[in-house]
């Protein structure tokens, strides 16, 4: 009943790329798709996964639901690609700027910080988890001035740093996230750890996520 208003297709009258099995157009602008860094990203001639693939890598988000990020959509409103629903009271700042990217932080490599984690860990747990991701976000370039003594409390120091926090439902980890676990057991000063791009890393390379047997404790993941 009206134009495409991105007049992004021959006719002006075309809507879902003419895929509405597989493709999302809830306000009938361009088609997006996120980077390898988890950036939302548009590029007029991306129109299909492979596209994203021949940029490098990546998602195409209206190929499918199940990933469950958030995308930005213009007017600032924020589509949930898991559910679907799209939500014109939760605004943005700007709908350009990164929702779940890796935050922009002046000086700061994470590849050079996963690089001195990896060099650094041992092969079993010492009981310096705190100590060894700091060498590494110092190898990363930042500076750790201030930075609390019991791991369970990057919680509030990493923010200030510039790091951001990413929810964990359906949480996906991206190389150089941090999460900090809370206090549990005998456990009193928590954790924390980074993500390597294949495994978790404290003090040592661990088997898993989590780093206890059995314990469970809440997390918070930065990014």
């Amino acid at each position: 009943m009206a134009t495409d208003p991105a007049r992004q297709h021959a006719s002006p009258y075309l809507s879902f790329s003419n895929n509405p099995i597989n493709r999302v157009d809830p306000d009938g602008g361009f088609d997006w798709y996120t980077d390898t860094d988890g950036n939302l990203r548009y590029d007029e001639n991306v129109t299909s996964q492979a596209d994203v693939d021949a940029l490098g890598g990546g998602q195409y988000i209206d190929e499918s639901f199940s990933d469950g990020i958030n995308a930005y959509m213009p007017g600032g409103g924020i589509m949930n690609l898991e559910t679907g629903q799209f939500s014109p009271t939760n605004f943005v700042a700007s709908f350009t700027e990164p929702l779940y990217g890796r935050s922009s932080i002046e000086g700061y490599d994470y590849v050079a910080a996963v690089t001195t984690l990896n060099s650094n860990a041992e092969s079993c747990p010492v009981g310096y988890c705190a100590k060894y991701v700091r060498l590494a976000l110092e190898g990363g370039g930042l500076s750790t001035s201030g930075r609390p003594g019991s791991a369970k409390d990057y919680d509030t120091f990493l923010p200030a740093l510039g790091f951001k926090e990413v929810p964990t439902a359906n949480y996906q980890p991206m190389t150089g996230d941090i999460v900090v676990m809370q206090a549990i057991g005998n456990h009193v000063h928590g954790h924390i750890q980074m993500y390597n791009g294949e495994k978790w890393v404290s003090d040592y390379t661990q088997n898993g996520f989590y780093p206890y047997t059995t314990s469970r404790p809440t997390f918070q993941v930065f990014r």
